[in-house]
């Protein structure tokens, strides 16, 4: 399992997705890094929770490549940019039911949504994730794909965002 947010921003929840995985079997890899992290990794560094730290674009997409889930506790965002992140790499995505997060789902049931705060939630929802079926699993990674292509392609995104200038420039 996988969560990456910076730790400038407690919003992020960081020490909630902690809460909820530390001494638990599931691996538990934090990516990113600010002044909270040294705090974090003093308190839930352990046998099962890392953290690496700032990581290149490159390491993060292949840290993503490796992980089966990807964990966003945020309280607020102003777009889900790493729930796409996760889903085109392939991960399932468990994230807290804000706007944001559910504007990037589409209503594509893709994203296995969350309470915001409740560290005992997010376990729950990544051990559903965990144990579904394969064959389930892919089900839901070709729907990730599909809303990606449907939704999230930057050309499209980046033309309609020319249009909304323009109209008020």
């Amino acid at each position: 399992m996988i969560c990456i947010g910076r730790f400038d921003a407690p919003y992020k929840n960081i020490d909630t997705v902690c809460d909820g995985f530390f001494g638990t079997d599931i691996q538990t890899l934090v990516v990113g890094d600010g002044k909270l992290r040294p705090v974090l990794e003093r308190r839930y560094a352990g046998k099962n929770i890392q953290f690496t730290g700032y990581v290149s674009e490159a390491k993060k997409r292949e840290l993503l490549s490796r992980s089966k889930i990807l964990v966003s506790a945020s309280s607020k965002e102003g777009f889900g940019i790493t729930l796409l992140e996760g889903l085109a790499s392939g991960c399932l995505v468990a994230a807290s039911d804000i706007p944001a997060h559910r504007f990037v789902d589409q209503g594509s049931n893709v994203i296995k949504f969350f309470t915001v705060g409740d560290s005992k939630a997010i376990r729950s929802s990544v051990i559903e994730l965990l144990r579904l079926p394969n064959a389930e699993r892919e089900k839901i990674r070709q729907r990730a794909r599909a809303l990606i292509t449907q939704h999230w392609q930057w050309r499209e995104i980046a033309r309609k965002t020319e249009l909304i200038l323009e109209s008020v420039v």
